[in-house]
């Protein structure tokens, strides 16, 4: 009986490096589901799409290929191919996954071919061990051994990941030749690989492979324990293929020892995650194994079907060896109930495909790649040895001609050293002392270095979510003719965005500067985008006024029921302007923030009130004044954080200061606003010298 389908077969995405497929730290489905919908910039939308397959894929197939189907259409509309080498590579999984071999042949090579145009190695080396996948499932061993020798040629002692799981794969391919010893010995290669990283979903997989391995060889105690070991770890991370192929092999060896009741058992629990997953290649397996159990108890009558239906699906998804075991199930059914001419003819059938599949020609090929790679590498081991050799010789001839001179020193050199001795023990004890606190600084160095590096990784993603938020130029340029923005925060995250909202003829745009910089600020204004878009989206409020009454109301809420009541003292400053694009009626409200409006040669400072957003001051409802007057067609709206002015710099080490902002504003107002954006950053640059950045800067200029 054949349980050789059970072993897990590894698949590399590289996006980064190795991808496993549920990570936690990864947002919920539904929030990038959100931030697609929002993202403005194409590039974050693709890596958003990339994020919510990888979340889902697992689980939902069918999603899964339409969702890869739409990050392929978008990296080929921006002409991003990096991203389509990758929409391949994810297609093509979608692809196997279903049992579409050719197809996922042909998006894999894709996939290659563009990382081969743009030199990148490393993900060269992942498709190369992925088409072995697709070549394994379709039994072409011969193919499958071959690439994946070449990816791991390309990855060895440069990506671990890919090493892994190129050590796995090519351990399954060993045992399915019934090379055990050779399999066992890339398994435990694998295993240990991913002990050191840590890598759950790896590791399980690997006690997956020792378990069937075990099983090959008859060892069903050491394939139980392996078994469990891979469910316990399949169970915590809820890793739902792989627990079904863990109820799979539990399956195969209640077979094996005689359990049948819970043989059936297993087998229905993993054929039920199957077919829900849409995994046909599984799911022929495990009819086969249902037809075996069946068998087992005496009817062969209800084995029948379920052999027909392995061979069905082997044949439709071309999968040689599913179908061949179905022949050979129906051939022993036939058999039993007495009917030997069909039994006859499925059994040709099964042996016509045996012996394809397992020709000896096959064998030899298989092995003599794998030679040819062992023999590279003892030839490359050999050369460095006899380059040491050489070495050694040259070192022997100098030994001889120094050694007279060394007996003439040696008799000094132990009066020194009698003379150190002393002095040498007395300093051991202090040095082992200083050794033992230096090994602990040094651990307790790296584990800070490692969550340092994860915080880093964290806020790293934090700022393509919060760019996402951020209005594409699209956007801008969609309400307006001319339009840019000066953007640049201090750290990865910032704490001043700008905002735009169009409602018909109006259009709503400010800028906000949130308390502090880095995460805080980001949070912070994360809470004022939301409330603007509920503010005026939602609850169709439009006065500029009352948008700053309702939103100084629901962050100072929220943020001293965040606080448990007490007074919480975080604050935002925003210009908030609305602008009816038809009438050029503008109406301006501001919380401690100001913007500029330029008209003919004179540039006006519309001034807001001079308390915050939040924070500690009690305002009633019409305490936000506006400010109302009508633009004429070239005008310009300034909108600015208080981030440019702040920042020290020059030949005296001062604050650039408001009014040269405003000045370099009326000198540049002529000039595009694409334009006036470079002069901005240059000039910031050229005054910021070598001192610290401050502060976040947002300037956005809008021309009506």
């Amino acid at each position: 009986m054949k349980a050789l389908r059970t072993y897990m077969l590894l698949f590399v995405l590289l996006g980064g490096a190795g991808t496993t497929f549920a990570g936690s730290d990864r947002l919920n489905v539904d929030s990038l589901r959100k931030l697609i919908k929002v993202a403005k910039n194409d590039s974050v939308k693709f890596d958003l799409i990339n994020e919510l397959w990888l979340s889902i894929n697992s689980g939902e197939t069918g999603e899964s290929c339409v969702i890869a189907d739409s990050a392929l259409a978008l990296a080929q509309r921006i002409g991003y191919k990096r991203g389509i080498a990758r929409a391949n590579t994810m297609i093509g999984f979608c692809k196997q996954v279903i049992g579409e071999y050719p197809a996922s042949e042909k998006y894999l090579l894709r996939s290659l071919q563009i990382y081969r145009e743009i030199g990148d190695s490393a993900r060269v080396s992942g498709a190369y061990s992925n088409l072995a996948n697709t070549y394994f499932y379709t039994d072409n061993r011969t193919m499958a051994m071959a690439y994946n020798i070449k990816a791991l040629k390309l990855a060895e002692g440069k990506d671990p990941v890919t090493t892994a799981i190129c050590y796995e794969n090519l351990g399954i391919l060993y045992a399915m030749q019934k090379q055990y010893k050779e399999a066992r010995s890339y398994f435990r290669k694998s295993l240990g690989m991913n002990v050191q990283k840590h890598d759950s979903v790896q590791i399980a997989k690997s006690y997956n492979n020792l378990g069937v391995l075990a099983s090959e060889e008859k060892n069903y105690d050491s394939s139980l324990y392996y078994n469990r070991k891979s469910m316990e770890i399949r169970e915590k991370i809820n890793d739902v293929p792989g627990i079904s192929s863990c109820y799979f092999n539990q399956s195969n060896l209640y077979i094996l020892l005689g359990k049948y009741d819970l043989a059936l058992e297993s087998a229905n629990r993993s054929l039920e995650i199957q077919e829900r997953l849409g995994k046909k290649l599984e799911m022929s397996s495990t009819e086969y194994i249902i037809g075996n159990i069946l068998m087992k108890r005496g009817n062969a009558q209800k084995a029948i079907p379920r052999y027909r239906r392995a061979i069905e699906l082997g044949e439709l998804i071309g999968s040689p060896e599913s179908a061949m075991n179905g022949y050979q199930g129906l051939a022993e059914a036939y058999a039993s109930i007495g009917d030997f001419k069909l039994a006859h003819q499925n059994y040709k059938r099964n042996r016509a495909i045996h012996d394809s599949l397992y020709s000896e020609e096959s064998r030899s090929q298989m092995s003599e790649m794998a030679s040819k790679y062992e023999n590279e590498k003892q030839e490359k081991e050999l050369e460095i040895l006899q380059q040491e050799e050489q070495l050694n010789n040259l070192d022997e001839q100098r030994k001889t001609s120094l050694m007279n001179y060394s007996l003439g020193g040696l008799a000094l050199i132990l009066i020194l050293l009698g003379l150190t001795y002393r002095r040498y023990y007395l300093g051991k004890k202090t040095n082992k002392q200083l050794e033992d606190s230096y090994r602990q600084v040094s651990y307790q160095s790296a584990i800070i270095q490692h969550k340092n590096q994860d915080i880093t990784d964290s806020i790293i993603y934090a700022r393509r979510i919060q760019q996402a938020m951020l209005p594409s130029d699209d956007e801008l340029k969609k309400h307006f003719s001319d339009a840019s923005v000066f953007y640049k925060p201090k750290d990865i995250v910032s704490g001043d965005l700008y905002w735009m909202l169009g409602k018909g003829d109006e259009v709503f745009a400010a800028s906000i500067d949130c308390t502090g910089h880095g995460v805080p600020g980001a949070l912070l204004s994360i809470v004022g985008y939301n409330s603007l878009n509920e503010i005026v989206n939602e609850m169709n409020i439009s006065d500029t006024s009352n948008i700053l009454n309702l939103l100084h109301k629901k962050v100072t809420d929220m943020l001293n029921e965040e606080a448990g009541g007490t007074i919480a003292r975080e604050t935002m400053d925003i210009a908030l302007a609305r602008l009816n694009k038809r009438t050029g009626e503008l109406q301006f409200s501001g919380a401690s923030a100001s913007m500029y409006v330029h008209s003919g040669n004179k540039i006006t400072n519309l001034r807001g009130d001079i308390y915050s957003i939040g924070g500690v001051k009690d305002i009633n409802e019409t305490s936000f004044k506006t400010t109302a007057l009508t633009l004429q067609k070239g005008d310009l709206l300034y909108f600015c954080t208080d981030g440019y002015a702040s920042q020290f710099g020059g030949q005296h080490g001062k604050k650039f200061m408001a009014g040269p902002l405003k000045e370099l504003l009326v000198k540049i107002s002529a000039q595009p606003l694409s334009s006036q954006a470079n002069t901005l950053e240059e000039t910031f640059n050229a005054w910021k010298g070598s001192h610290a950045q401050v502060d976040d800067i947002c300037i956005m200029g809008l021309r009506f």
